[in-house]
């Protein structure tokens, strides 16, 4: 049994978690008022972790999602206060657990931070999931396309080669 890496950040409201964890399923999310266990299967490796958190969450306000390269899990937090969680879990550090740096912002900063958390929008997705074996990917976009200039190279991305050779078509 291997324990799955989870990314995690905060605001003033929730705590967020990114297990990353491609091709899940049989996934079992259990959030409760002070703990939190996730059991999951993928490449026919089973993953689990549960660990008390370091302060009470709404555990009926709290959710997860299913996505094809992680899951996605929103802690909403049962006292909103000023300070923010001095870590996710309550006793010693958690090898496997670390900070989502790109949704990470410190308490008082007034800057949003690089991605957002996500807000899951009141929708239930402890009911979705993909066919037997396989991930949802009912969330899976297509990255957007590139589009900037080179300075002074005047380029069209449209093209297959750049003309004064930036390197931006390869």
């Amino acid at each position: 049994m291997s324990h799955p890496t989870i990314y995690w950040a905060q605001n003033k409201q929730v705590v967020y978690m990114r297990i990353a964890l491609v091709g899940a399923s049989d996934v079992v999310c259990d959030i409760e008022k002070e703990t939190f266990t996730f059991a999951a299967v993928s490449y026919q490796k089973k993953y689990e972790c549960k660990f008390a958190l370091a302060k009470p969450v709404i555990k009926e306000e709290s959710k997860f999602r299913v996505l094809g390269q992680s899951i996605e899990v929103i802690l909403k937090k049962e006292e909103e206060t000023k300070e923010f969680w001095p870590t996710i879990q309550a006793g010693a550090k958690l090898p496997y657990v670390r900070i989502d740096f790109e949704r990470w912002i410190d308490e008082d900063e007034d800057e949003k931070p690089k991605a957002a958390i996500p807000d899951f929008g009141g929708m239930d997705f402890s009911q979705m999931g993909g066919m037997e074996g396989m991930p949802d990917m009912s969330n899976f976009k297509m990255p957007e396309e590139h589009d900037h200039d080179h300075e002074g190279c005047g380029c069209d991305h449209g093209e297959e080669k750049c003309e004064d050779g930036c390197g931006c078509h390869k």
